[in-house]
This record gives structure tokens, sequence and C-alpha cells, in this order.
């Protein structure tokens, strides 16, 4: 049975070994085969060997593990699988130059482990998302249909808590099939708490490591919680394994298959996630890098002022937004270096997540290269010239992406918004870009030019709503372009569109009036539960009762 079929409907048990040694064969011999579902086969390959050696070399130190333990276990039903290990002492620096390296890396060491006999790749010990994130699409570009499991080793516990929904919508989005985590002692109720609180409403096939020491009843009582949170796969150390013995009768518990359930659209940064939709609060994505009648950021731009860029990032964030917006559209200058040098700087003091505004091939690919999270490029549109160059990309990251409601001319009525929306939406799912990555932006134009485009733009984003399901953003202030007192307008229109439906806005966060018309309107469209966040917001401003 294939170990995706097995995995459905039962509990997988994986083993890790590094050796064929004879205390290796008399332990996995010691293991009823029943119940060992995966071998993890971990030869001891130095970087200087992936470096230096041929695939043909790296390829028959694996042969030989291979036949050995087939030939031991007298079968092939046992799963063969590769665990990718730290190739660096040190945390590589993220760089263009360092993914392109590393991909090369990982590439060259995925055609030469994995043989026909492998069912499962296993990414395990992982402590930098930047490197997971190179090996594991590195892995799909190669082996695009092969199932992939990541065992990411987080420094503690608090680790985990704050930063462990971010690294599962990134696994997620790059197809990893079961994410996971290793274990260096035993969970907390609080991380019990939040796996089931983040994964039962998603389905996501989990897996786990056990690398703690404890007794069989604690170890017993982790695995059913872990299996509780829809975790599919358990894995022992050799020195674990009589602990792993002990629990194969859970195995047969003979699960319901759990298919995965619609994804919340969420993009992440480094250590957060933002989830922008319906049944979450309204996002504030900065709007204030990009070079629009701003001459002084055009000439940090111009210069590679990383210190001016860093600082706009700053005061934006600490400004209130949620996201920060990334344009650097200087006519004649190639984006893609201060892109990408962008991201590094602001993501090295900044845990947010950063939209890549662009167009341009070279800029979003170098920009999603050193990205640190589940990234999101605004936007394409509908004409092909653009979205045949940049789908593709969005897909290989694991991004996700902005469909702005234009085509090879600016959009009129709804029907026509309406329309791109529908055409987009079933684009990008020819490429492999699901629902739960979309976000649709309905095209605001001036009301200075077009004074029934924004009635246009509101009716979009209530048809979406109905008809797709899609969360919507929109480019706040052109809306009021042309126009004088352009704050007034900017917040009246984002009320409206707020009442439609509107999930986020790109807009100025130093506007610091537009944050308490936000909260205010969260309260009456339903996005703010019990008054939480406006009560938190103002509650040292004493009740007024004669108004």
């Amino acid at each position: 049975m294939h170990i995706n079929s097995f995995l459905r409907k039962n509990i997988g048990i994986m083993l890790s070994i590094t050796d064929t040694s004879t205390k290796t064969i008399e332990l996995l011999n010691s293991v009823d085969s029943s119940g060992l579902n995966v071998v993890l086969v971990d030869p001891d390959i130095s970087k200087t060997e992936v470096e230096s050696c041929t695939i043909t070399e790296i390829s028959r130190k694996y042969d030989k593990m291979y036949k050995k333990l087939i030939l031991t276990k007298g079968q092939t039903a046992v799963f063969y699988g590769s665990v990718i290990r730290q190739l660096f002492s040190n945390t590589p620096e993220i760089s263009v130059t360092n993914f392109d390296y590393l991909s090369g890396l990982y590439s060259k060491y995925s055609r030469a482990v994995l043989s026909k006999e492998t069912e499962l790749i296993v990414f395990s010990g992982f402590n930098n998302l930047f490197e997971l994130r190179v090996a594991i699409i590195s892995f799909r570009q190669n082996f695009p249909d092969l199932p992939i499991a990541s065992l990411f080793s987080f420094e503690n516990e608090e680790a985990i808590l704050e930063e462990a929904v971010a690294y599962f919508e990134i696994t997620e989005a790059l197809n990893v099939d079961y994410p996971g985590l290793i274990l260096h002692r035993a969970p907390s109720r609080d991380l019990y708490e939040m796996l089931n609180e983040y994964n039962l409403p998603r389905g996501l096939s989990l897996s786990a490591l056990i690398d703690f020491d404890d007794t069989e009843n604690k170890i017993t009582e982790c695995v059913e919680k872990l299996v509780n949170a829809n975790t599919r796969l358990i894995g022992f150390t050799p020195d674990r394994v009589n602990t792993g013995k002990k629990i194969l009768p859970l195995r047969d518990r003979n699960l319901d298959a759990q298919t995965k359930k619609e994804l919340s659209f969420s993009v992440t940064g480094r250590t957060s996630t933002v989830f922008i939709g319906e049944n979450h609060p309204f996002v504030i994505i900065g709007e204030r890098i990009n070079p629009t009648n701003r001459r002084k950021l055009v000439n940090a731009i111009e210069g590679k002022d990383l210190e001016f860029i860093l600082k706009e990032a700053k005061t934006q964030l600490e400004s209130g937004a949620d996201c920060l917006d990334l344009n650097f559209g200087v006519p004649g200058l190639d984006q893609s270096e201060i892109m990408a040098d962008s991201i590094v700087t602001i993501q090295n003091n900044f845990p947010n997540p950063l939209f890549i505004d662009s167009t341009d091939i070279s800029t979003i690919d170098n920009g999603l290269k050193v990205y640190q999270g589940k990234g999101i490029v605004n936007s394409i549109n509908g004409k092909e010239e653009i979205y045949e160059k940049i789908l593709p990309i969005v897909k290989k990251f694991g991004a996700s992406v902005v469909i702005l409601a234009i085509d090879k001319t600016l959009p009129g009525t709804t029907p026509e918004r309406v329309k791109i929306v529908e055409k987009m939406v079933r684009i990008c799912e020819e490429y492999g870009i699901g629902k739960n990555r979309i976000v649709i932006d309905p095209a605001v134009l001036s009301v200075a030019t077009n004074p029934d485009a924004p009635s246009y733009v509101l009716e979009t984003i209530k048809i979406v709503k109905e008809e797709f399901q899609l969360p919507l953003i929109v480019g706040l202030s052109n809306v009021s372009f042309g126009l004088p007192n352009r704050k007034l307008l900017n917040r009246t229109f984002l009320i409206m569109a707020m009442q439609a439906g509107l999930d986020g806005a790109i807009l100025n966060p130093l506007d610091k009036d537009i944050h308490d018309y936000i909260a205010a309107a969260s309260v009456f469209v339903g996005r703010d539960k019990n008054f939480k966040n406006y009560i938190k917001k103002f509650r040292k401003i004493e009740i007024d009762f004669d108004f």
C-alpha cells in the first residue's frame, strides 16, 4: 500500500537511521515489520561530499544502504525516505546568490539519493526556514509528485507557539504533505491547544518526531494528543525505538480519512501570520514604500539607501500597519536588486508580511528567493503577457497573488470587473494556484475621472464575496486622486467598502484618524467580536452617556 493511502486511515511509525551497522540491523529486526511504515535512510554525507562527489558516487552510497536494508527486511514494503540534514554549521546568509547555490546543491542531492523504492521525502533537523524553503523548492522542481514530510526544529516551545502557524502556512503553500515538528521535550497543554485550534479547522496531516525521554504512559499520552490534532506520522530516533514499539497498537485505530478543508487566505512574514478574510480583522497594508510623487524615496531607491527604506518601514509598522507593500518602480531602474536587499533588510528587523508590488519578472523572482515566509505578489491582471510569466514563479515559490481586475483596458462597469475576476481565478487554478492563495483587487479608480467608478467597485466587492468567496483588498488612495482633502474622501469610501465586504486596504497608516474609522466600522460589520479590539483601543476614554 502506498504511504499516502496508508496514512489516510492509519498512524505511520517512522525510524531514522544513519548507517547499516550490525547494531542498526539488529535494531530494525527488533521492530515488527508490519508496524514500521517509514525508515528514514540518512547516510553520513557531508557538505564537502555533496559539493565534490558526482551524482553517481552519492547514489552508490545510498544504493548500498537500500539494498542491504531491503535484503535484511526481506521485503520492499518498508517505505524509504531521505532525510535532508543541515549542510552548514552556520546559518547561511540570506541572499539571491546563496539561494541559487543551495538550490543547485539540493537539486544535485535529490537526484542522487532518490531511488525507485522511495515513496516519501522527509526533511528533518532544519532550524532555518530560508534553507528549508530552498530544499523543498529544489526537490519539488525535480520530483513534483513525491510526498514530502518536514520535521522542523524550533529553539524551544515558546518559539513553537509564536512561529509554528507561519511555518505550517509556508509549508502548506509549498505542497508539503506532512508538515511537522521535532519535539525536544514533552509538549505543554498550550502547545496541544495551539495545534488543535490551528489545525482542526484545516485538516492538515501533520507529522512529529519524538526526541525526548519520558515514561511509557507519558509518551503514549503525547501520541494520543498529537493524533487528535490529526498527526499521521510519528517518528522515533533509534535510542527510543523500544518506546515506539510499545505504541504500535495505536496505528490500528483505523482513523477516518480527513480531507483537507478549505484553508483561509494568509500571508506570512518571517515569524508572523496575517489572515485576510471576512472572519478576520481588517488588514492595513502600508503604502508608503512607493516612489510615486516621493522624491526622497526615489533618491533612496536610486542610491540603494537601505537605511532610509528601513526607517520608512519602521514608521509604518509602528503606526499600525499589519503588512507592507514594496514598490520600487522607478523608470529606467533595475528593481530586482533593491527589492531583494530591502526584503532581507526589513525582514531581519520585523516579522510582518510584505507584498512584492511589481510585474517585473526578475524583481519578483529575486524577491521570492530571499523572502522568509509565504510571500505575495501584487499583482497580476488579465493581460496574457503578464500572467503567463508571473504565475509559474508564484507556483514555484508557494506564494500568493493579488488579481487586479484590469484587462487590456481599464475596467468600466461591474460586469467587466467580475468577468476579469472569473477568468483569472480559472487561469490561476490551471497553474496550480488554489483559491486559498488568491486575493482580489477590484481596481479602484479616481472618482474625479469617473463619478460612477466607486459604485462599480462596491458592487464588485459584494459579487466577488457572494460568488467566489474570495478576500478583497483595494489601493485606497486611488479613489481621491486629483481632488482636495483626500483624507476625508479616503476615509468615507473605506467605510462604505468595509460595509460591502472589503477585507483590507493598501493605505497610509500615518493617517492617525483612519485607524479610528477602521476600529469603529469593524464593530458594525462584524469584524470585532464582543468589541474586543475597539475597547482595547479606546479603553482609556470614559463612556459618554450624554451625547
